[in-house]
């Protein structure tokens, strides 16, 4: 009763409506304003959509949808003779601090007074596609001849999954980028940029790395190194010092370990049990009591305190291994070693090359 017109925002990326359902939302608001409020005008004070920006729901912030939304709304509004105000003219940067970062990103033009997006022309969702697809195959043809650098043994299927790895890595990657460059940077979020693609670039590698070892445990032809079984008589066979360092393990597990180790089918080995700053009784005592019961080819040695965790364990063992032993070999408490185990292994180490 007391005003002449009723003045609404139309903002449906606020109200996490899909951009192609969001000109049927405007419309469907606007009758029912109409209705409620029958002979006031009702004038749109605020309508948009914004170009960059977290993803609200179902609505997805981007210059294509910007100009989609636009188009279609402009078509609509003069169709049911509208009365509106487009926001906004220009990005404005300042309204992160308030809106959050889609806040920068609600104009027609950039800061620099640049249309975003073609007015008339057909909209392409990413302008810059040639450009990106270009760069994105050049670092995956680089790094992908990187990784056969060292793959002369590889079958087809593993050079095919490297490549794949490789192409796959450097279009997120581009994509990464050019998505952060999109926005209004500052000193502070070119910084912020620059150390997460530091990130970026370890977490690429590691992935790579990863990659190129699985190609080669599943897809060699051959290996470069083949180990093939040597037999040698019990009386050249080297002694062999096994360690079985322990930290708070469950006794029935680090006992079934040992029973394995007493099966073994070699005739020069002792094994040394470590066990390091296990403080509760009850866990360390029942596996003394089973080295004793397994005879004197077993040791058994709480420590506490004793530094450096596994490698501290492992520093004290050779301290207390055998004059004679010849190999060292290292398991953790939950391995279950089967009887060939030593006999197959600690002949390749009459190779003066190999050492691990």
């Amino acid at each position: 009763e007391h005003v002449d017109y009723v003045a609404t925002h139309m903002l449906p990326y606020w109200e996490g409506v899909e951009m192609a359902q969001s000109i049927d939302y405007i419309v469907k608001h606007m009758n029912m304003l109409k209705q409620k409020f029958p002979g006031k005008q009702v004038i749109i004070g605020e309508v948009g959509w914004p170009s960059n920006g977290r993803t609200r729901q179902l609505a997805v912030a981007s210059p294509a949808n910007e100009a989609i939304f636009l188009r279609r709304f402009l078509a609509k509004a003069e169709q049911e003779k509208y009365t509106y105000y487009v926001m906004e003219a220009f990005d404005q940067p300042w309204k992160q601090g308030s809106e959050g970062a889609v806040g920068a990103y609600w104009g027609v033009y950039d800061v620099n007074r640049q249309p975003k997006f073609p007015f008339t022309e057909p909209i392409v969702k990413i302008p810059e596609w040639r450009m990106l697809a270009g760069i994105s195959a050049i670092i995956a043809i680089i790094t992908f001849a990187f990784l056969l650098i060292d793959s002369t043994t590889l079958r087809t299927r593993g050079r095919s999954f490297l490549a794949t790895i490789a192409f796959s890595a450097s279009t997120g990657a581009v994509w990464i980028v050019y998505t952060y460059t999109r926005q209004y940077l500052n000193p502070t979020t070119i910084l912020i940029g620059i150390l997460m693609v530091i990130g970026m670039i370890g977490v690429v590698v590691v992935l790579l790395a990863e990659a190129h070892e699985w190609a080669e445990a599943t897809w060699l032809s051959q290996w470069r190194r083949p180990f093939i079984p040597q037999h040698l008589a019990d009386d050249q066979l080297p002694m062999v010092s096994v360690q079985v360092p322990a930290y708070n393990e469950p006794p029935e597990m680090l006992i079934e370990t040992l029973n394995a180790l007493a099966q073994l089918d070699y005739p020069r080995y002792e094994v040394l049990v470590i066990d390091n700053n296990t403080k509760d009784p009850a866990i360390w005592q029942p596996v003394e009591a089973h080295c004793q019961k397994l005879g004197p080819r077993f040791r058994f040695f709480h420590v506490a305190p004793l530094a450096g965790f596994k490698a501290g364990a492992l520093n004290f063992a050779l301290e207390k291994t055998a004059p004679e032993a010849e190999i060292l070999a290292v398991i953790d408490s939950d391995y279950i070693v089967t009887p060939d185990w030593l006999r197959d292994m600690a002949p390749q180490f009459a190779k003066p090359s190999l050492a691990i």
